[in-house]
C-alpha cells in the first residue's frame, strides 16, 4: 500500500512539474475593431471569449502582476490608456490621455511599458515611446521609421519586436530605430489592414502570431526565416493586440542551496549548492548501488550498499547542465591512499527547477548505461523565502 502511495505521489509530482514548465495563455483583443477580449491556448490554438471591452480597443499588454492594459479611441490623436478586467473583458478604469494615436503596447521584464504610434487623418506617428503606467505620460525614444505598427512583443532576452504587413522588425530601445528581421510567409493575407497583427513570445522564446481575418489561426513563427506554421484555429474574428501569460521563467539562485529528495525514495537525496558569481551548481547525490550486496558483505563504516556521486556544471535560467563524477580509492578521514576522480566524468545530469520548491533531475550514467528522471522537493522550506526574493524580476 505504501509503495502504491509513493508511486502516485511520483506521478503527480512529475505531471505537476510538466504543467508548471509549459503553462501559457495568450490574451488578445478580437471582434471587429477590437471590442472583445479573449484567451488562446498556445498549445492547441483554441480561443475562449472573456467579454466585451465596451470600446474599440486594439492594443493589449499584460503586466508582471497580471494587470491587462489597453488603449481605446486608438485612431484619434488622444488614445486613452486603460485597464481591462481579465475575467470580464470590460474596461475597469481609464488612466489618462496618451496624447498620440497608439495601438501597440508592450511591457518589458522590469515592468516598463512601451508603445509605438499609429497613423490617423492628421498625423503619421511612427515613434517609439516609454509610457508611465500610472499617469499615461509618454516619453519619446525615437522614430521607428515604420508606419502602421500593429503590435509589439518582448522576447525572453529583452529584445523588442514589432510587426506590420507580414514584416517582423526588431526595435532599438535607445534610438527607436527598426531593423527588418524577417518577412513572414505562410500567412495568406497581408498589407497594413491584414496579415499578422498580434505577436507574442512565451517564456521559452517561441514566437506566436494571429492574423487579422475571420476565424484567425494561431501561428508559430520562426523568427529567423519568418516561416509561419499553423497551430490551430482560434475561432476569433480579427484578433489584434496580443500578449502571452506563462509562469515567469524561473532563475536558479543561491536560495536553492538546500537538501532535496524524492518522497518515493526517502532515505536518498541531493545536497545542492549554487555559486551565482561563477554561474555554476555543485550537487552531491546520496544513493545506493543498483543491486543489494550479498548478505555476507560488510563495511567498517556505514552500510555496504551506500553510494555517493557528485556533479558540477554551469546553469542558465532554470536549468543546470552538470557532469557526474565518481570519486574512488580513499578511506575515511585519511590523506592516503589518495582518492581519485576521473575528470572526464561518468555521465550527465540535468537539473531543472519549476520554482523554489520543485525541481526535476534527469540523469544518464555512462558506465552503467542507465538513465532516468527524479522529481525532487526540499526537505524543509527554510530557504524558500530567500529563493523567491532572489528569483523576483
Amino acid at each position: 500500500m505504501l509503495a502504491t502511495i509513493r508511486r502516485i505521489a511520483f506521478l503527480i509530482a512529475t505531471s505537476l512539474f510538466a504543467t508548471l514548465a509549459t503553462a501559457q495563455t495568450i490574451y488578445t483583443t478580437h471582434d471587429n475593431n477590437g471590442r472583445s477580449i479573449g484567451t488562446i491556448n498556445a498549445s492547441t490554438g483554441s480561443g475562449t471569449d472573456i467579454g466585451a471591452t465596451g470600446e474599440s480597443s486594439y492594443a493589449l499588454a499584460r503586466d508582471l502582476d497580471g494587470t491587462l492594459y489597453t488603449t481605446y479611441t486608438d485612431g484619434s490623436g488622444n488614445a486613452q490608456l486603460a485597464i481591462v478586467s481579465p475575467t470580464t473583458g470590460a474596461i475597469v478604469s481609464t488612466i489618462g490621455d496618451l496624447g498620440v494615436p497608439l495601438a501597440a503596447l508592450e511591457i518589458d521584464g522590469t515592468g516598463q511599458m512601451w508603445g509605438v504610434g499609429y497613423e490617423n487623418q492628421s498625423v503619421n506617428d511612427t515613434f517609439l515611446y516609454r509610457i508611465n503606467k500610472e499617469t499615461a505620460a509618454i516619453t519619446p525614444v525615437g522614430d521607428t521609421g515604420v508606419s502602421f505598427t500593429m503590435d509589439l512583443s518582448f522576447d525572453p532576452s529583452g529584445n523588442l519586436y514589432s510587426t506590420v504587413a507580414n514584416n517582423l522588425y526588431q526595435l532599438n530601445l535607445s534610438t527607436g530605430a527598426s531593423t527588418l528581421v524577417a518577412t513572414i510567409t505562410g500567412v495568406p493575407s497581408g498589407g497594413k489592414d491584414g496579415g499578422v497583427m498580434g505577436i507574442m513570445h512565451d517564456t521559452d522564446g517561441t514566437l506566436y502570431a494571429t492574423e487579422y481575418v475571420v476565424a484567425s489561426p494561431l501561428y508559430e513563427i520562426n523568427p529567423i526565416t519568418g516561416v509561419a506554421t499553423v497551430i490551430g484555429n482560434t475561432g476569433f474574428d480579427f484578433p489584434h493586440g496580443g500578449d502571452i501569460y506563462g509562469l515567469p521563467k524561473f532563475t536558479i539562485n543561491a536560495g536553492l542551496n538546500d537538501a532535496w529528495f524524492n518522497l518515493a525514495t526517502a532515505g536518498q537525496g541531493f545536497l545542492i549548492t549554487v555559486f551565482p558569481d561563477r554561474k555554476e551548481v555543485f550537487l552531491a547525490w546520496f544513493t545506493y548501488d543498483t543491486e543489494r550486496p550479498p548478505e555476507d558483505v560488510s563495511a567498517f563504516l556505514g552500510e555496504p550498499g551506500h553510494r555517493w556521486l557528485t556533479a558540477q556544471g554551469p546553469y542558465d535560467g532554470d536549468t543546470a547542465n552538470l557532469t557526474i563524477f565518481v570519486t574512488e580509492g580513499g578511506i575515511f578521514d585519511a590523506a592516503e591512499p589518495a582518492a581519485e576522480t576521473d575528470p572526464a566524468g561518468d555521465g550527465t545530469l540535468t537539473l531543472e527547477f519549476a520554482d523554489c520548491t520543485e525541481g526535476l533531475v534527469n540523469y544518464e550514467i555512462a558506465s552503467l548505461g542507465i538513465s532516468g528522471e527524479i522529481p525532487i522537493e526540499r526537505i524543509t522550506p527554510d530557504n524558500v523565502a530567500l529563493c523567491e526574493t532572489l528569483a523576483s524580476p
